[in-house]
């Protein structure tokens, strides 16, 4: 996992993006607008939700080349 991955965070179910590496198997991350929710701004990686949240907890989503 790296800063600019994206993640699903396994208690929730959402989707997020990692924005830091904390040390000791921890990650900073903020959680992306659901496109069900805001079909307009679908593609924004603005949030208002923050996290730190263990490896173990995050779920890498695979990125289609």
């Amino acid at each position: 996992m790296n800063p600019g991955d994206t993640v699903v965070v396994r208690a929730t179910g959402r989707r997020a993006r990692i924005v830091e590496e904390r040390g000791n198997g921890f990650y900073a991350i903020e959680y992306l607008p659901e496109p069900s929710e805001d079909p307009i701004d679908r593609d924004t990686v603005v949030s208002q939700e923050a996290g730190i949240y263990r490896a173990g907890d995050l779920e890498v989503v695979e990125q289609a080349d």
